[in-house]
């Protein structure tokens, strides 16, 4: 009817095709689903001693065996607080802009010293896992549990890498 009509050479949205590894889905399921996987082990940890103390029933877990398991539950601890650490970040940076600036620079190393942490703790909870498999006195459940803590860390591990969250440059 005679308007004219604004056309435009670029397109406002481009799409490009990821790799697997970098699938947003993918990236976040493991993200929340080893949050959810450390949570859940830190939760039921006391609700456990608990039932025991009330059933008087010990744990029978060798020395070492003890050792290997209150070290994996330490590792979770740091993994939780890691990943709280990284959301608390990622939602208060959007609405305070200084979070993004140098003052915040002190808190960002300690992130990531905690995600040398998470990275260094895979292997406890993996040996943590293999022992809780060899041991034939463990309560059943126990072993598929100490084997969704084992996966959740290794499972962390990969997105701390693949994300790049060890880079030791705080240039942004």
């Amino acid at each position: 009817s005679g308007g004219r009509v604004l056309a435009v050479d670029f397109p406002f949205f481009v799409f490009q095709q990821v790799p697997w590894y970098r699938n947003t889905y993918l990236s976040q399921g493991l993200f929340f689903g080893s949050l959810g996987v450390f949570g859940l082990a830190l939760l039921f940890w006391p609700l456990a001693a608990i039932f025991r103390w009330h059933y008087t029933t010990t744990l029978d877990l060798t020395s070492g065996d003890r050792h290997a398991r209150l070290r994996t539950r330490i590792v979770c601890l740091i993994d939780v607080v890691f990943l709280l650490a990284w959301i608390a970040y990622g939602s208060f940076a959007g609405k305070d802009f200084s979070l993004l600036s140098s003052s915040f620079d002190p808190w960002l190393r300690l992130m990531e010293l905690a995600g040398v942490m998470v990275v260094l703790g895979t292997p406890i909870a993996i040996h943590n896992c293999l022992k809780a498999w060899e041991n034939p006195n463990r309560w059943f459940w126990s072993k598929p549990g100490e084997t969704l803590i084992a996966l959740a860390s290794a499972g962390l591990t990969w997105f701390v890498f693949n994300w790049h969250m060890l880079a030791f440059s705080l240039n942004y």
